[in-house]
């Protein structure tokens, strides 16, 4: 999986630059920690929570379920993600620790609200003031620039996910390739 800005498709390169500027201008340093994805790449990361049941076909979605105590991480199967096309990026909000002028660590701020509460309150309203400032910042500044947050859908949300598809789909991109 590449975290790199280059291997997204050029209009969207551009975009996800000014994005990146434009939150680090408000004082939210972004980590892009994927981009594009192979289609071997996006299978792996689609069976992570998920095992075959005995002696059924692996390309069947029904022949596979729910590993116990395990987390599913996509439900995009191989070509169903738009990171399959170079349109999307995941990221999230960093900042360094310092102690005494060296850095000791990176702490990543993966959920954007400080509360079960608040995210109830969001999902019910669409309101970014629930959100943790940080991530505010990121989802103004995604709108500003033009890039859809998946923090907004109604299924499977994912607050990580960012994407530019300008208005193309799936289907579209599927039948293009």
């Amino acid at each position: 999986m590449s975290r790199r800005i280059r291997d997204l498709e050029p209009h969207v390169q551009g975009v996800a630059g000014d994005w990146l500027r434009l939150c680090g201008a408000k004082g939210v340093p972004v980590l892009v920690y994927c981009t594009k994805r192979t289609l071997s790449e996006q299978l792996a990361l689609w069976k992570k929570g998920r095992e075959l049941k005995p002696g059924e076909d692996p390309a069947k979605a029904s022949s596979w379920v729910r590993t116990p105590g395990c987390r599913i991480v996509t439900k995009a199967r191989p070509g169903s993600s738009f990171h399959n096309y170079g349109l999307a990026l995941d990221a999230a909000p960093y900042e360094f620790l310092v102690e005494r002028d060296l850095t000791i660590a990176k702490k990543l701020d993966w959920t954007p609200f400080a509360s079960k509460a608040d995210e109830t309150a969001f999902r019910d309203t669409g309101g970014l003031g629930y959100l943790d400032k940080r991530w505010r910042v990121m989802v103004e500044a995604a709108d500003e620039v033009g890039l859809e947050w998946a923090g907004r859908w109604p299924r499977f949300i994912e607050y990580v996910h960012f994407q530019l598809t300008a208005g193309v789909t799936l289907a579209e991109l599927r039948s293009n390739a």
